[in-house]
């Protein structure tokens, strides 16, 4: 060997060493291939499986100086185990590396510039190819040095290269096994309606990899594979050839992946943390991004300007959180203002999105946004009109709005464009609620909670929340986004039973002027009870908790009652009677997240009248998060998506259910009684709400006392409680006196009972409910930045004297201070005397 070949010699092995390495790391570091191309290095296994490559490397160098016998046999084994997985690894990543040789001459040239970190990308690229010559110069050299030993030698090393190459098959199949095994099965639970997807999901929940599935949900294609040998098969960046147009199948796209790991894991995606993704650039590092991982997620925001919540979004999260309310115990109201600041440490403007449930009952009647610091109030319109108004200003002028609609029983969408990059946005969300009772309260306040966001909520973070009654006490505390869905607040007194309030917006309503003043009275009613009842139980994983309260519930009703519970499975609904309750409703029976919509359908027909009955069964839902419409007709065959940026498509407008065109057909369906028992997104609810009579009733406290209770109320007779309203001209001369809550109130009511769908939109409802500055289904609010904008919409912004504000309330004496008040009169007086 000439000293030259000696040097390049040496010179590969050096780099089959060095390259390697800085491969491993700067992806370690960086997962700079796995948000551009394929995650290569998705398991520990993979790291494992590539560390043969450098130390086959570098044992070489250490034999040429010190060779014996024993280095050789062991050089031998390694050298084979390094083989199966380099060849694999510089088959996909070949146009990469081809592209990598092209640019590193000038890469080296920004070694003293500000972008000397591309040159490490460049390296990095290089480190399969690297490996591949490296580990080809070791063979070579190996086998010369072979031939020199004695034949029983030699016999030894190539037997022990044997091994080698069956360790590395094996180490390959341990890293890569797995993620073919997940694959193959998601291509089955990717078949809707075929028979195979049932096993296709009961295979995924037990063997399967969760964390494929949730990086397919936020990165469509390629990009959302794992492991080189699926990129091979199935990608189409980065890899020289792909199989993709050989086999049939391939990298399923957003909206099938979000709603497979949903069926397998029960959970909607966009809960979870997201997979790590990139913190490079070419420019350098993302500064703020946290080392948690806890702001990972998209980097470009395919749903932005749509209907859905869709994936979180990197860099954006929840800033600042507090709530003031004020609770009327007279009138059996509650009002409160929740006011959020979204921070954004992207290098790019964000549009931040959540679905927030509201208190039972509840609304939204102001809308603020904070432009150049001034508050800025919303303007209310038709649901149409304000959607078409927010996308022009968020998709074609880029400026600020923020928009309010609501999306089911008591859940409002809130979108808001852009968070700036580096900066904040600001909030505020005036909410009206009636003060709800349950049977051991004559009402309370459920406080509104996220039930989706596209936004990161950081570890330790704290809402805080203020409550002012009205005889004066302020009660603060502090909660963390898991407890905002449980805390509750008590009112400080029971309602009047006659109330009344003056209109502000009587004067120029809708139709011509109405009387101005609006009394309710409270009257006593007998609910007959039900004769016979149905249950529609979900039986998804986030259920599972719950079983033994969900049975004891059940079990509950009265036994003169003929009862059917119909479950959801992953196939045909379960069917069957109270004898059955013990055996059917355990823990085990809830796996997965399970499509409650043939369930539903099955329930409902069930509670039809049948054999001469005048009235249909109750019918009671008990349910988790729905976060998908599994039967809409928006997917292709079931053969593929396509994996492109697509948006999720997820506007349950659009796309009716089997379940929803069965209800269109019925002249009088049941009234559909809804028993969340674990809050989330719901898209099943928000069809049914646009279709058929829903009642939400009481939001579960978490207690199995409570849940007895509440389909004791449901389905049990007695004395109830409702309100009249009546309107007039004179102020009444009898009751009290309230604030103009009571107004919105009962209009939102009036609202609400005419509700038809939102594809039967009265005139007069939306003007109406616009005017009194109400979100409901037929109208919403926006925060335009300008007039010309407002004017463009057909808008016009809301008086700031007409929106309602927390009252500030003058504190009630407590008897102590009374009682040193008194004495120090007192003691005056007697003193006064004495100088008399």
């Amino acid at each position: 060997m000439t000293r030259f070949a000696n040097f390049l010699a040496r010179a590969s092995l050096w780099l089959g060493v060095i390259l390697p390495i800085i491969t491993l790391v700067f992806e370690g570091l960086t997962h700079a291939c796995s948000s551009t191309f394929f995650d290569p290095l998705p398991t520990w296994w993979h790291y494992l499986a590539i560390l043969p490559v450098p130390i086959t490397c570098f044992l070489t160098l250490r034999l040429w100086k010190n060779p014996s016998e024993q280095a050789i046999e062991r050089l031998s084994w390694v050298n084979r185990i390094a083989w199966p997985v380099i060849l694999l690894y510089n088959v996909t990543f070949a146009w990469v590396s081809m592209v990598a040789c092209l640019l590193l001459p000038f890469s080296l040239a920004m070694i003293f510039s500000k972008e000397a970190l591309f040159i490490v990308l460049i390296l990095a690229s290089l480190g399969p190819l690297a490996g591949f010559v490296g580990l080809a110069v070791a063979t070579g050299s190996l086998s010369r040095i072979r031939a020199s030993l004695p034949d029983p030698v030699a016999a030894r090393c190539i037997r022990k290269g044997r091994y080698g190459w069956m360790a590395g098959i094996a180490m390959l199949l341990i890293a890569e096994g797995p993620l073919l095994w997940t694959e193959f099965w998601i291509e089955g639970a990717a078949a809707r309606g075929h028979p195979a997807q049932t096993t296709a999901l009961q295979i995924l929940r037990k063997t399967g990899r969760e964390d494929m599935l949730l990086r397919q949900s936020y990165e469509a294609g390629s990009s959302g594979l794992q492991g080189p040998s699926l990129a091979l098969l199935f990608g189409r960046e980065g890899v020289p050839f792909s199989f993709r147009e050989v086999l049939p199948g391939g990298p399923i796209g957003f909206n099938q992946a979000r709603e497979i790991y949903f069926k397998v894991t029960g959970m909607p995606f966009n809960e979870a943390r997201p997979p790590r993704t990139s913190q490079f650039r070419l420019l350098g590092m993302n500064e703020g991004i946290q080392r948690d991982g806890s702001l990972d997620g998209v980097d470009w925001d395919a749903e932005r300007g749509g209907d859905s919540v869709g994936a979180r979004v990197r860099g954006l999260s929840l800033a600042t959180s507090s709530m003031q309310w004020h609770l009327d115990s007279v009138a059996a109201q509650a009002y409160g203002e929740w006011t959020l600041e979204f921070g954004n440490v992207h290098s790019s403007a964000q549009e931040a999105r959540c679905q927030i449930l509201l208190p039972p009952g509840g609304f939204v009647s102001r809308v603020n946004l904070w432009i150049d610091g001034q508050v800025q109030e919303a303007a209310f319109g038709a649901r149409a009109q304000v959607k078409a108004a927010y996308r022009q200003v968020v998709v074609v002028e880029q400026r600020d709005p923020v928009m309010v609609n609501m999306s089911g029983p008591d859940r409002v969408a809130v979108q808001c464009f852009p968070v700036p990059a580096g900066g904040k946005m600001k909030i505020r969300l005036g909410i009206t609620a009636p003060l709800v009772g349950e049977p051991d309260h004559t009402g309370q306040l459920a406080l509104p909670a996220f039930l989706e966001r596209n936004f990161a909520i950081l570890p330790g973070f704290k809402h805080a929340v203020s409550c002012q009654r009205d005889r004066g006490a302020v009660e603060t505390r502090e909660a963390n986004d898991t407890t905002l869905l449980g805390e509750r607040v008590l009112p400080s007194g029971d309602p009047a039973p006659l109330v009344w309030a003056k209109d502000p917006f009587a004067a120029n309503a809708p139709g011509g002027t109405q009387p101005a003043y609006l009394a309710r009275v409270r009257e006593s009613i007998q609910q007959a009870p039900a004769a016979r009842v149905v249950v529609v139980l979900d039986g998804s994983f986030r259920l599972r908790g719950h079983a033994e309260a969900i049975r004891n519930a059940i079990e509950a009703i009265p036994s003169n009652l003929k009862l059917e519970v119909v479950m959801a499975t992953d196939g045909e609904p379960l069917i069957f009677g109270r004898d059955a309750l013990a055996q059917r409703i355990v823990p085990k029976a809830f796996v997965g997240g399970r499509d409650n919509s043939p369930a539903l359908l099955k329930g409902l027909k069930q509670a039809l009248p049948s054999g001469g009955e005048q009235v249909p069964a109750t019918l009671i839902w008990m349910h988790g998060p729905q976060p998908w419409a599994f039967d809409r007709r928006d997917v292709l065959p079931p053969s593929r998506e396509t994996p492109t940026r697509a948006v999720a498509v997820q506007n349950s407008e659009s796309y009716p259910t089997e379940l929803v065109e069965y209800l269109a057909k019925l002249s009088a369906p049941p009234t559909l009684h809804t028993v969340e028992m674990v809050p989330g997104p719901n898209r099943l609810l928000e069809q049914l709400y646009q279709s058929t009579e829903l009642r939400s009733g009481m939001r579960w406290n978490g207690t199995p006392v409570g849940l007895k209770a509440h389909l004791a109320s449901i389905v049990g007779g007695g004395e109830r409680w409702r309100y009249r309203y009546t309107r007039s001209d004179m102020a009444p001369q009898e009751g009290v006196q309230v604030w103009d809550q009571l107004v919105r109130q009962q209009v939102y009511e009036e609202v609400m009972d005419a509700f038809k769908g939102v594809n039967v939109v009265p005139d007069a409802q939306a003007k109406r409910a616009a005017h009194y500055q109400l979100v409901t289904p037929y109208s919403g609010a926006v925060v335009l930045e300008t007039k010309q904008q407002y004017a463009a919409a057909g808008l016009k912004q809301a008086d700031p004297d007409s929106s309602p504000k927390i009252p500030s309330v003058v504190p009630e004496p407590s008897r102590a201070l009374l009682l040193v008040v008194g004495l120090g009169w007192a003691l005056l007086r007697r003193r006064r005397r004495g100088a008399k």
